[in-house]
């Protein structure tokens, strides 16, 4: 009644289909010597000794050989969370392949399929974002500032930095990644808390970190690569784009709140709340012999739209 019904390969994985021929081999080997009288000496008793021995062994090399997929280097590289080389790592122990593919809606050639994911992720971003701010500093202006008006605080600047900056990330556009940060002078911390707090004063920002590198990543790994609509973007933004929006988070984040009905996408929540509280209910309903109604919306198509329009 509570626990499922699953086969006994399904807690073994490292089992193959040349695993249960020569399992079968040895029950036929076995039933073959308990007809004969179990015999201790003889043909029939070699060969359920041997058919059981192949077994046995075939068994216990690929128990051997996929725990040694896994070694140390694992652990080694994920404890000072260099996670370049630990996944670098992972596929090759694992010897996953990245999906390629040399066309995309009909169009070839690095170029050209670059130029079609620019229009196509163009035309799901559309105008909803926006134009970029113009400078309000007109040409030439001396513009004076001091940062005694305390916006910003050198803490919380330096604590954006020690626990928001992620090690091991892409840069963006100006090459520029999170350990140029960290590992820089203390003296950078002053300086990067006179910028915010003069960009929060002035309301501006700087158009350039609003340029970042779109890269498409796959959706659907078993569907065809070669589709526009099997991929999604994630943007690459400057780690100076990163750093400002954590700071900023940390200092109105307890004014910025969401519906109750969203889980997704919020911190110490996740969709498996919702799905738990739906399965109760549909279960609830229908142990009373109530009729359940459920639609359920596909928005995997519109998934990159969605996620602008709730930026």
């Amino acid at each position: 009644m509570c626990i499922p019904c699953i086969p006994k390969s399904a807690l073994r994985h490292y089992w193959s289909e040349a695993l249960d021929e020569l399992k079968q081999n040895s029950c036929v080997a076995y039933d073959v010597w308990h007809t004969a009288g179990k015999p201790r000496s003889g043909d029939v008793y070699n060969m359920k000794k041997d058919a059981h021995y192949k077994y046995k062994l075939a068994v216990r090399d690929a128990a051997v050989a996929f725990d040694s997929q896994f070694s140390d280097d694992l652990l080694d590289h994920y404890l000072p969370k260099d996670m370049n080389s630990f996944w670098k790592s992972w596929r090759c122990k694992r010897n996953s392949k990245s999906l390629l593919t040399s066309h995309v809606e009909g169009t070839t050639g690095d170029g050209p399929i670059a130029n079609k994911f620019a229009e196509y992720f163009e035309a799901c971003a559309g105008d909803v974002t926006g134009k970029l701010s113009q400078n309000v500093f007109g040409e030439g202006e001396n513009v004076q500032y001091s940062c005694s008006s305390g916006f910003l605080s050198v803490d919380a600047v330096d604590d954006a930095i020690r626990l928001c900056m992620k090690l091991g990330k892409a840069p963006g556009v100006d090459n520029v990644t999170a350990e140029h940060i960290i590992y820089a002078h203390p003296a950078i911390v002053i300086h990067l808390t006179k910028l915010f707090s003069a960009m929060i004063a002035h309301g501006y920002v700087p158009n350039n970190f609003g340029t970042s590198i779109i890269v498409p990543l796959v959706k659907d790994r078993c569907g065809d690569v070669s589709k526009l609509a099997n991929y999604r973007a994630i943007s690459l933004s400057p780690v100076f784009a990163k750093l400002f929006e954590a700071c900023l988070s940390g200092k109105f984040g307890v004014y910025l709140q969401s519906r109750d009905l969203q889980f997704g996408f919020k911190k110490h929540s996740s969709c498996s709340s919702a799905v738990y509280v739906a399965q109760q209910v549909i279960q609830y309903c229908a142990k009373r012999g109530s009729t359940v109604y459920l639609a359920a919306l596909d928005a995997s198509k519109a998934f990159d739209r969605l996620i602008i329009l709730s930026l």
